[in-house]
């Protein structure tokens, strides 16, 4: 059997055409791009495959249309007798590693999205009307305690670490006034390069708080299941082992960084243990792998977003077979 851990990406891996392909090979895939329009009222096959790129950023577009393409790309694995033993997903991908985990079914997880979403735009709208222009700039060449020191010193009112993305790669969000300030002392204690990400708002920061307690709330309506494979959160770092515990940190992952360092760490430890053919990055883009390969060269990662791609890890599972 061909085994490989499963990293599922979030906002800013998006690009037009993603997952039509796997829309083409499927019919459970047809079903689900079904289900997410029916849902959303968006027609998410014409969006991913006319849309302009402006659109697929809005964050509701953009939320849909990633999960929509991490989910579809786990269908085709499954459906080529592909075993997926360990989960890990960053920030919006963590809710297609609940479901590949069984934790929440498919329809629960379009439905989440939508209210994640929904929730996420108003808040975001309601910090703008104060801060004015908001954003997330990652910061190559310090760590996430380095970061958070020249964050903490610099004593601007708005400005938050966010993601923990690698021992040399971390976010911060804010207030897009402070945010260009902030870049300027990260510069000089030794940053080597500044990055604007392409994302609408200061997630993972307490700018989101206001949203943490209604969409808590909403997911005490959704039946959450105990996992039935290993899921590592980005919240925390560490594994998941029950469902109640996957609906709290859910909650609490809109204004809390994303741990994605140490949620490596843990994948690592898990994968040393266990005979498997390395990591794949299930979804659009290869923002995933670059970290992983800066982070350890011990383990190999694969890109499997799109059939192709998917069509060549088919081959390590035939040698393997003919072995």
């Amino acid at each position: 059997m061909v085994t490989f851990g499963a990293l599922y990406p979030g906002q800013g891996s998006q690009y037009q055409q993603m997952a039509l392909d796997f829309y083409e090979r499927s019919k459970a895939v047809r079903q689900l791009f079904e289900f997410t329009s029916e849902c959303s009222k968006i027609n998410m096959h014409t969006l991913l495959s006319e849309g302009s790129q402006e659109e697929l950023q809005q964050t509701t577009n953009t939320q849909l249309a990633i999960t929509l393409a991490n989910r579809s790309a786990s269908i085709v694995l499954d459906e080529m007798q592909i075993f997926i033993p360990l989960v890990a997903g960053f920030s919006l991908g963590e809710l297609s590693a609940l479901a590949t985990s069984k934790i929440i079914d498919d329809q629960s997880l379009i439905t989440i999205v939508i209210e994640r979403a929904r929730l996420m735009k108003q808040v975001i709208r309601s910090s703008s009307s104060l801060y004015g222009e908001l954003g997330m700039v990652a910061a190559i060449g310090l760590s996430y305690p380095e970061v958070e020191a020249v964050v903490t010193s610099s004593r601007l009112d708005h400005i938050y670490c966010s993601n923990d993305n690698s021992p040399t790669q971390v976010v911060i969000a804010g207030a897009k006034q402070e945010l260009d300030e902030a870049s300027d002392l990260l510069k000089a204690a030794g940053v080597r390069n500044i990055i604007p990400l392409k994302v609408s708002g200061p997630f993972h920061t307490p700018l989101l708080n206001s949203a943490v307690e209604p969409f808590s709330s909403f997911l005490e309506t959704i039946p959450f299941n105990d996992p039935n494979i290993t899921v590592i959160s980005s919240v925390s770092g560490e594994q998941i082992s029950s469902g109640s515990q996957a609906r709290l940190l859910l909650a609490r992952q809109l204004a809390n960084p994303v741990r994605w360092t140490q949620a490596m760490k843990t994948i690592e430890t898990f994968m040393q243990k266990t005979e498997t053919n390395g990591l794949l990055e299930v979804g659009p883009g290869m923002v995933l792998t670059k970290l992983w390969r800066s982070y350890s060269d011990a383990i190999p990662v694969f890109s499997a977003g799109s059939m192709q791609k998917i069509e060549s890890i088919m081959a390590i599972k035939e040698m393997n077979e003919d072995e």
